[in-house]
């Protein structure tokens, strides 16, 4: 993967190695305390390569320290982007993602040996249970999403082993006993997962990780609770222009970065926001000699641990954006569709079904028509042409351009937003 790479992932790979362990020599690396305190922020443009990035460290880094039990916190729409990159990379090292109930395959004869598991049903927590154990044991890297972490290090929310109590209760299915012995086993389950997730991950990847940024937040508290050392934060737009949230992502950065700031500065950044009474407070709070001194401080403190890359990369990879308009005409049956179409001075009634009806006739079936429209409407005709993308000029248009993408090996984009072919 590293041979492939580009300039600025390369320096981004040195940039992690050096401020989780303060070395990039592979030959000093066996003497590296792995609980030595150490955080960065990889703040790199959208579509720059971030995530294969940290996948090139993490099987890096998990040579050195194969028992440092990753852990990668993403929104949970990411994780299956995750999955994919693992996949497509062909690490080697089990993905196991705590937010996909689906097994993965490689349970099976590992570390933990189930009677039988596959063929049997299993809860949520059973199944994640498992998961925890296996990355445990193993050397594998861990996903989940920041609202499950949330929910099982303490955020709220009943588990779901205790919602199946209650409706088993209700229906009277279990006695007061057993539930009350399914109730306990449950609590035990969630108490060592919470133990577990806050307690044994070595290595901390925030994908998105300006996310939790605000104090007022249970997700942000919560993640200030996890014992881990060393931490890194993926995010394309990191810095908001909000001095409160900035000093909140360091502060989860680097748990020890509030203590190596000055108590000056501090007090600037955890400043709350002043209500614009005048022209001049608000002058002086944005644009005031001392403001600006501080703000390159706190610049100058940052540096050595946020590695920028604005995006040159897209600039030498991608053309850039070419437009072009192609007038598309109906064919003899669509035209007619769309002449029996009557104008109203109502835009929201005419001119939805001339959008759809441009698309492809049969879209008419799915509107409300006018009498008279119904009565001039084909519609045998335009129930038959439904699966037939043919039938529409913008449809037949699509699947050609789809085609032709596939058979050059490019990419494609379909916007739904419709415009009208004739009027």
């Amino acid at each position: 993967m590293k041979e492939t790479s580009y300039p600025h992932q390369k320096e981004g790979f040195e940039f992690i190695w050096k401020n989780l362990t303060g070395n990039i020599d592979l030959h000093k690396l066996s003497k590296t305390d792995p609980r030595r305190e150490g955080g960065c922020i990889i703040s790199h443009a959208p579509g720059t390569g971030k995530t294969r990035l940290t996948i090139m460290f993490l099987m890096s880094y998990l040579k050195v320290f194969p028992k440092c039990l990753p852990v990668i916190v993403a929104p949970a729409s990411l994780l299956l982007t995750w999955e994919d990159e693992f996949k497509k990379w062909d690490v080697g090292v089990p993905f196991h993602n705590l937010n996909n109930l689906e097994l993965s395959g490689k349970e099976h004869g590992n570390a933990v040996n189930l009677h039988n598991w596959s063929n049997a049903r299993h809860s949520k927590d059973t199944t994640r249970m498992m998961k925890l154990i296996l990355w445990y044991k193993e050397s594998s890297i861990l996903g989940i999403s920041y609202s499950l972490y949330e929910k099982i290090t303490g955020g709220g929310g009943e588990s779901d082993d205790e919602d199946e109590k209650k409706r088993k209760q209700a229906r009277g299915w279990r006695s007061k006993n057993k539930r009350k012995k399914k109730y306990a086993s449950a609590e035990k389950r969630n108490s060592y997962m919470r133990k577990v997730l806050l307690e044994a991950p070595g290595l901390l990847v925030f994908d998105e990780g300006h996310t939790p940024r605000s104090e007022k937040s249970l997700l942000w508290n919560m993640l200030l609770e996890i014992q881990t050392n060393k931490r890194i934060i993926l995010s394309g737009t990191p810095f908001q222009n909000n001095f409160m949230e900035l000093y909140n992502t360091l502060s989860l950065m680097k748990p020890s970065f509030p203590n190596t700031i000055s108590l000056e500065l501090k007090n600037f950044c955890q400043k709350p926001e002043r209500k614009k009474t005048s022209k001049k407070s608000s002058w002086e709070l944005l644009s005031g000699n001392s403001s600006d001194h501080k703000i390159k401080q706190l610049k100058l403190l940052m540096d050595p641990f946020v590695h920028v890359h604005k995006g040159a990369i897209l600039q030498k990879k991608l053309p850039g954006l070419r437009s072009c308009i192609l007038t598309l005409k109906p064919d003899s049956f669509q035209k007619q569709t769309l002449e029996s179409i009557k104008s109203s001075h109502n835009i929201f009634i005419s001119e939805p079904k001339l959008t759809m009806a441009s698309v492809h006739p049969s879209l008419l079936l799915e509107c409300k028509l006018l009498e008279e429209e119904e009565s001039v409407l084909d519609k045998d005709r335009l129930e038959k042409l439904r699966l037939n993308p043919n039938g529409g000029v913008k449809t037949k248009f699509l699947v050609e351009f789809v085609r032709l993408c596939d058979a050059v090996n490019e990419r494609y984009l379909c916007s739904a937003n419709y415009s009208v072919l004739y009027a």
